[in-house]
């Protein structure tokens, strides 16, 4: 067992000195060293504070410890860098969120940065704030404007601050510390007394157009020390202040000093930390050329510590940059970089075409301006109309514009033709003068002038006239030259009535083409055009012989043909048969040359036809108990060439009111009484326009009984299709209607507004023709009758065979439930007159509205000369239709009444009056015996 256990003594001691071998050779090995990339041994940050910016150098002296290149970060993304000044091969660049130094190896490196930062303002401390990359020495200088600072910083080790003249420094020892944060404000005791000091940040929005520039300038003050009440603004010498807009703004004034402007200005309120002065002004640029330099107004901050700004310089749409002249002091920016106040001014950030950032006052900007200079392509299409008199020429002008607008177009015409219109889209005006020409020839000169600028299509209609003393003289076509195109071409149309034959005698850069290529003549024209040209350079030369020819004549038959056979009008060849408006009556074909043919012409005598007809007319005639007459009439009128429509009206009648196809118009008087009112004429064979007279006329007053006769107005033209409703008062009854209109017919509804066609039935039941449009007293009914059939008042009602309703309210179905009307009868209401309102009260009391005497008629409403007013009459009282197919003469009814109150009366007279009669002869023997 012992010796067992001294073996096992003796491996131990064995393995323990084996084990101290090993670990003192491991405790002699060197330790592993963890070395790094790169080394900022010192960062050095000086910089000034202005405002709401700061300005800061920097110092920077790197080691790389490895050979391979190497990214360093050195400041987040919220600097900017102004300069820079790096060894070689050493590079600047950003990343997404700072900038980054490029080493391109092992090696000591020193690098030197300018950048500005911005100052933030919270509550009443401003705070300066840089994300920087720590450095084993960093030390921070700025210096601030102003004395008396609270100045504190969260990124120091230690700091010290002391006043420097009318400056505060601030240094500082950053250690480790992985951002700039420092934050200040001026002590209130400081502030009063502190002498001012402020920045000024100018944004200018310059806007070129041709002859006019205009700036709008932002001054934007930050006041570092003091209180601002008084200032001043340098302008150039050449421009026009326009407005000045501040809040406070007591006074300012211009004054002139050697070669520049000053403008002063004091403040009602002083400004203690931000001000903003708006100023607008314009530059007159009467001479333009079509390239010239142009220097942007340098407008100056006057006694700022510092003075920074932007310039947008916006070019209208004819106008464009073509360089840069001369920039100095300045960076361009991208718009959007661009201040929001000069985006807002400008509308869209794509209206600007620069932009400029500037850190001082000495700056200069000067841009080439081109103008863009239209591109016009014309096709001028002229159609000469020869007649014997006459001679008239239309133009049609199609301009298509490019690049840039026109607000003027300016045709040279010949001279000897008056120009007798001018038709466009928004023209202003026009104007036709003679002028000397470039050789020294007089032309006519045609200007017109639009409202708006002109691109792309634009047409313009130019018609001119002159008299033709010999129809046999050879024609010279007239020309038209359009100034300032870059290209004109088109046609020529000449077309004559048929009493004149023309023919070509000379062209020369004119091609005779097909009427088909013609492109249609436009409205204006009597004739159709017979020759067509197409020229594609001016000028061009056409002289057309005319001879004159019988007209009106037709050939009746082929007396002797030799040399030639006739052929059916269908084989002749289509193409030469376009633009041929007039009918072929016989077709020849020849097989040899010359060849005979002998016509027997007869001359026929031309027959009258109408140009004018009344194709419907509906007339409503109000009576009033008191004897006054209302008549409102409607006609639905064709016209082709008739200018006036002559009109016979009662010779006491007043008209109211006169439309033409919707439209006032003013009505006239002829020495023989008629009325004149002036037609449109429509080419179209369908087109029908109405024509609305509205007057009053008098009568003798109803009495117990007596007789009534009306009368319509009377044309000098044919009407078919006529409707006249008559209103009568409701305390009369009426007998044996006569005239010469049908009784109880109607025709179907009509349409009537601007060129409206009418289509009328005749022959209808008045029950089944729809309801008029209510007036307003028939209006009022409605709404009592709605009210009687609420209360379930009973409604009498009879029939009678020879008038219609009293009043027609049945007809309006949607207020009552009663019967419908049929033709020939009468629907009588209650005869309560607490009921129902009088008509001839509200027709009296309408007429007292708009009866006046004589010698007040301009002070009651009515005046010569003056377009009328729309007027709805008033109906009222029992309604009668009657109806006439056709008439030529001037139509009447007559009608005999009885009181309703007075019938007994009647009876009484008409058994005395038998009576009389019947006693006739006993009566004249007493009569004779008497007088013997």
């Amino acid at each position: 067992m012992r010796k067992i256990l001294l073996v096992l003594m003796m491996v131990l001691n064995v393995f323990l000195i084996n084990w101290s071998f090993v670990i003192a050779e491991e405790e002699a090995q060197p330790a592993k060293v963890n070395v790094p990339a790169y080394v900022i041994s010192e960062a050095d940050y000086k910089g000034a504070i202005n405002g709401d910016i700061v300005l800061i150098n920097a110092d920077f002296k790197i080691d790389i410890m490895h050979e391979h290149a190497i990214n360093i970060p050195l400041f987040s993304k919220e600097v900017a860098i102004v300069k820079k000044n790096l060894p070689k091969g050493v590079l600047l660049i950003q990343s997404q969120d700072r900038y980054e130094l490029f080493l391109p190896g092992k090696g000591s490196y020193s690098v030197q940065m300018q950048f500005t930062a911005l100052v933030e303002q919270k509550s009443d401390r401003k705070i300066l704030k840089i994300g920087i990359n720590p450095a084993s020495v960093s030390k921070l200088s700025l210096l601030f404007a102003g004395t008396d600072l609270d100045i504190q910083t969260l990124s120091s080790i230690s700091a010290q601050i002391k006043p420097k003249g009318k400056e505060t420094e601030f240094t500082a020892f950053l250690g480790a510390s992985k951002s700039i944060e420092v934050s200040w404000f001026a002590k209130p005791t400081a502030l009063a007394k502190a002498e001012l000091l402020f920045n000024s940040e100018n944004n200018s929005l310059i806007n070129i157009a041709p002859g006019l520039v205009r700036t709008k300038t932002f001054l934007n003050y930050k006041i570092i020390q003091g209180r601002l009440s008084r200032f001043s603004v340098s302008l150039p010498q050449d421009v026009n202040l326009l407005t000045v807009r501040g809040e406070n703004l007591k006074n300012w004034n211009v004054r002139k000093e050697k070669n520049k402007q000053l403008l002063d200005l004091e403040l009602t309120k002083e400004a203690n930390d931000s001000y903003q002065l708006v100023l607008e002004t314009e530059e007159i640029k009467d001479k333009i050329e079509s390239i010239y330099n142009y220097t942007v107004p340098d407008i100056v901050s006057l006694n700022t510590q510092r003075e920074s700004g932007n310039f947008a310089v916006m070019i209208k749409d004819d106008l464009k940059i073509r360089s840069i002249y001369k920039s100095a002091g300045l960076s361009q920016l991208d718009v959007s970089d661009l201040p929001q106040q000069l985006k807002k001014e400008a509308q869209e950030e794509n209206n600007i075409s620069l932009a400029y950032r500037f850190l001082r006052q000495e700056k200069e900007l000067a841009v080439t301006i081109e103008k863009i200079e239209p591109e016009i392509n014309v096709r001028n299409n002229l159609f000469l109309e020869i007649q014997e008199e006459t001679m008239k020429l239309i133009a049609q002008v199609d301009y298509t514009i490019l690049k840039a607008g026109v607000f003027n177009f300016k045709l040279n015409l010949p001279v000897g033709m008056d120009v007798t219109g001018v038709s466009g889209n928004d023209i202003e005006n026009w104007k036709a003068a003679v002028v000397k020409g470039q050789d020294n020839r007089e032309v006519q000169e045609l200007q017109v002038q639009l409202r708006s600028k002109a691109i792309g299509e634009y047409s313009l209609k130019v018609e001119l006239e002159k008299p033709v003393k010999n129809i046999l003289d050879d024609i010279v076509m007239p020309e038209i030259n359009v100034a300032g195109a870059n290209k004109v071409t088109g046609y020529v149309g000449v077309g004559c009535d048929s009493s004149i034959r023309l023919k070509t005698k000379q062209r020369n850069k004119l091609t005779e083409v097909g009427l088909n290529e013609l492109i249609g003549a436009p409205q204006g024209l009597k004739t159709q055009p017979i020759l067509a040209y197409k020229y594609l350079i001016q000028p061009y030369e056409l002289l057309l012989a005319a001879e004159k020819v019988d007209s009106r004549v037709m050939s009746d038959e082929l007396s002797d043909i030799e040399g030639i056979s006739q052929v059916d009008v269908k084989e002749l060849p289509q193409d030469k048969m376009t633009g041929i408006d007039i009918p072929v009556l016989h077709a020849l074909q020849y097989v040899r040359y010359p060849y005979n043919i002998m016509l027997n012409i007869k001359k026929h005598e031309d027959v009258s036809v109408l140009v004018a007809v009344v194709e419907s007319a509906t007339i409503n005639t109000v009576l009033g108990q008191d004897g006054q007459v209302i008549v409102s009439a409607v006609y639905q009128i064709k016209n082709r060439s008739k200018q006036y429509l002559d009109l016979i009206l009662p010779k006491d009648a007043a008209i109211w009111s006169t439309f033409v196809d919707g439209k006032p118009v003013k009505p006239a008087k002829t020495e023989d009484g008629k009325v004149l009112l002036p037609l449109v004429k429509y080419e179209e064979k369908d087109k029908s326009f109405p024509v609305e007279i509205i007057y009053e006329t008098k009568r003798s007053k109803m009495f117990a009984f007596g007789a009534i006769g009306v009368s319509a107005p009377a044309f000098d033209i044919p009407l078919t299709n006529v409707v006249w409703n008559i209103y009568l008062p409701y305390e009369f009854n009426y007998h044996g209607f006569g005239g010469n209109m049908q009784r109880g017919m109607q025709l179907a509804p009509q349409s009537y507004g601007e060129g409206s066609s009418s289509t009328v039935r005749l022959g209808t039941d008045l029950s089944e023709s729809p309801a008029p449009s209510l007036a307003p007293q028939e209006e009022a009914v409605s709404r009592r009758l709605e009210s009687a059939k609420k209360s379930k008042v009973m409604v009498e009602s009879k029939l009678r065979s020879d008038e219609i309703g009293d009043y027609e309210a049945d007809r309006y179905k949607g207020d009552y439930n009663a019967p419908a009307n049929m033709v020939g009868g009468e629907k009588e209401l209650s005869k309560d007159q607490s009921f129902f309102s009088n008509i001839s009260s509200q027709v009296a009391r309408y007429n007292q509205q708009v009866e006046m005497p004589k010698k007040q008629e301009v002070q009651q409403g009515r005046q010569k000369g003056v377009l009328p007013i729309h007027v709805t009459i008033p109906t009222g009282g029992r309604l009668f239709t009657f109806s006439k197919l056709i008439s030529r003469e001037p139509l009447k009814i007559h009608v005999f009444y009885t009181k309703k109150s007075g019938k007994m009366f009647m009876i009484l007279m008409i058994i005395v009056i038998a009576f009389l009669i019947s006693k006739r002869g006993s009566l004249l023997a007493i009569f004779r015996g008497n007088r013997t």
